[in-house]
């Protein structure tokens, strides 16, 4: 029995299955979330309900995985179990002919009223397996089933391409630790005992039992559900890009090992696909695009992706909106690419040629493929043969580039090391997104280049920066403006949204690693002492009156501390642990009265304040001092603190406070 109901614009078929009898308390509120908000109320909600089922079936960085795709208008489009539709939406921006398919009545009713003025929009619910009854055909069809793959084979006709999405059951980020997706043990997918995706091997397997002649593979990552980049066996990620890990949202991980490290060792000798924590594979005819990179984290105004595509012309880099607030943001890019020729006419630095393009009412900006190597990556080698003559020469070179007519009335503002290609002795500028009409001084745009390439590996830490603002002519003060003011450019361009590992913070999932953990129990029991120094006017401490505080710590991380106040104390200190560490104070007060921690008069250390209530000792004597003299107390009380202590390796300690001292 099938059954028609109009929402909107929006057709929806249910075959023997009926609207609103499969609801539960989660699918009512995103129903009502699709039916009464716009999608840009979306982020808000994803922060406000703080739970990622909201996130997964909300955010717009779910529609990445097909939106570089190049789906024409006009194109007729298949998604199987298209769920609530996050996906949906993408397609639906390219071509509005598109037909969805929902395993239950309750997400056919969510996706039609999520996109309920789509006119040519038409919407299936019910078992699949009546899609062989399904007699038309799609240029697209996306599938993530296996099991539904020869049914989309057939509903591709000859001339359609088939999308299969899956995960890799031995990605890396399941092999270091998190769980596979809907699993509540760890390594079921690895240990084979869960449908939680196929090995590269195990792809191939089943690709092969398809009619198709040609299949194209491709990498998602992290991974297709929150894709940030599309990586293929023509463009394979580079040492030293695959730097989004640790995004798990659904439940707590372990971290056995650095990812980062595994993936660049896999992409230096060549075993990334192995590896990668998705696979998407175009079956049918090849499409021309070999790599994709996302912003979704940007303000609306600043969203954009950028392609690499294979024309018959030769390569080309194009850059397209995300959505129609950023048109502006691309139209502006061909204006910066003449007024930049111009400045740095006759200066040996190149600017990547740039023309506009428009494809349905949408702008685009194309550019040439320059060959070459990025100067960070240049800068790197020279690192790593310690060999800083030559880093700062070639640095000296860079600042004479990118500074030449310096009072022109254009100013590229992140003239980072990445955005610069160098081949053989020609050097070009291939990425000029955030210019200012107006002249900036080249020690500004050159500190801030060198601050972002430091953040970025701290095996770079060995240049010396006093040396790099002497050669800028640049005091620390004002370096520390520049830090500050990088800061707010980056809030601009943000705006209210948060990236990926920040909606991930807020969720609270936790990342373990369970190997310092059972060096712990085994070496390190005898660290977790806490001692007090009761000290006087003089400000002096002695062994002989100092105590210990007996079972302080009522976790491996959390200590409770009532430590007694003779009035005639003036300075109270504490010693949490004896190893360096990091310390946060969740609550501090002395008797009844709240202590102000973040006031550097009432509370020194013989470590780094990193913020404040934190701090980082380098030391395996950590002491925190709390200046008591300036609370009234005429007589004995006490001082109760509740401390959260992270022990840390001394080499960690020793880098995040030297940094912390660089910088702030």
């Amino acid at each position: 029995m099938v059954n028609n109901v109009l929402f909107g614009k929006v057709n929806v078929n249910f075959i023997d299955c009926e609207p609103e009898k499969s609801k539960g308390y989660f699918k009512e509120d995103i129903l009502k979330i699709v039916r009464d908000t716009n999608k840009l109320e979306y982020p808000g909600i994803i922060s406000e309900k703080n739970k990622y089922e909201y996130l997964y079936h909300l955010s717009d960085i779910r529609g990445n995985v097909v939106r570089w795709l190049p789906i024409k208008q006009g194109d007729r489009v298949l998604e199987l179990e298209a769920g609530c539709g996050a996906i949906t939406g993408a397609l639906l921006e390219m071509s509005e002919n598109v037909t969805a398919y929902c395993d239950c009545a309750t997400d056919a009713e969510i996706i039609a009223e999520r996109y309920s003025n789509c006119k040519n929009f038409v919407v299936y619910a019910g078992d699949s397996s009546l899609l062989k009854d399904l007699n038309e055909t799609f240029d697209w069809v996306i599938v993530r089933n296996p099991r539904l793959l020869s049914a989309s084979e057939h509903l591709a006709g000859k001339k359609g391409r088939v999308i299969f999405i899956t995960d890799n059951r031995m990605g890396m980020r399941n092999l270091a630790g998190v769980k596979a997706e809907g699993e509540s043990e760890y390594f079921t997918g690895v240990e084979g005992k869960s449908d939680s995706g196929f090995t590269f091997a195990g792809l191939r397997k089943l690709l092969s039992t398809t009619n198709f002649s040609k299949a194209q593979m491709f990498y998602p990552y992290p991974d297709y559900r929150f894709m940030k980049c599309l990586y293929s066996n023509s463009r394979l990620p580079k040492v030293g890009e695959l730097v989004d890990n640790g995004l798990n949202f659904e439940s707590d991980r372990l971290d056995l090992f650095s990812e980062k490290e595994a993936f660049d060792a896999c992409c230096e000798d060549g075993s990334f696909q192995y590896y990668s924590n998705s696979y998407l594979v175009v079956l049918g005819n090849p499409v021309d695009v070999e790599y994709a990179r996302f912003s979704n984290d940007r303000a609306p105004e600043y969203g954009i992706f950028t392609t690499i595509e294979n024309t018959p012309e030769g390569k080309k880099v194009c850059k397209r909106p995300l959505s129609e607030a950023s048109f502006e943001h691309i139209r502006n890019l061909e204006k910066y690419y003449k007024m930049l020729c111009e400045k740095y006419a006759g200066s040996g630095l190149h600017i990547n040629k740039c023309r506009l393009t428009e494809t349905n009412g949408r702008p685009g900006a194309e550019f040439e493929f320059v060959e070459g190597v990025e100067l960070s990556r240049v800068f790197d080698r020279l690192l790593k043969k310690d060999d800083l003559d030559g880093f700062y020469s070639l640095f000296d070179k860079y600042v004479k580039l990118v500074g030449y007519n310096e009072g022109a009335g254009i100013t590229d503002l992140d003239v980072v090391f990445s955005n610069i290609l160098i081949n053989g002795d020609d050097w070009t500028l291939i990425d000029y997104e955030w210019c200012k009409e107006g002249s900036v001084p080249i020690k500004e745009t050159a500190f801030r280049a060198i601050y972002c390439y430091l953040l970025e590996d701290k095996s770079r830490e060995k240049i010396n920066q006093d040396l790099i603002l002497d050669k800028l002519v640049l005091s620390r003060e004002a370096s520390e403006d520049i830090i500050n003011d990088e800061v707010v450019f980056q809030k601009r361009v943000t705006g209210r949204n948060l990236s990926l590992g920040e909606i991930r913070e807020a969720l609270g999932v936790k990342s373990v690693n369970p190997i310092p953990l059972v060096g712990k129990i085994k070496d390190d029991s005898g660290i977790y002492k806490v001692m007090i120094y009761p000290g006087k006017g003089d400000g002096e401490f002695t062994e002989e009156t100092a105590y210990e505080i007996k079972d302080a710590y009522v976790d491996e991380k959390t200590a409770h501390i009532t430590a007694t106040v003779c009035k005639e104390n003036s300075v109270m200190r504490v010693d949490p642990l004896d190893a360096p560490c990091l310390v946060t104070i969740r609550e501090a007060k002395l008797g009844e009265e709240d202590f102000p921690v973040d006031s550097k008069k009432y509370v020194l250390s013989n470590g780094v304040r990193i913020g404040k209530n934190n701090f980082v000792f380098a030391t395996a004597d950590p002491n925190l001092y709390f200046n008591v003299d300036g609370f009234i107390h005429d007589e004995d009380t006490f001082l109760y603190l509740e401390l959260e202590v992270i022990p840390l390796a001394p080499d960690t300690a020793e880098a995040v406070s030297k940094n912390i001292k660089k910088f702030f």
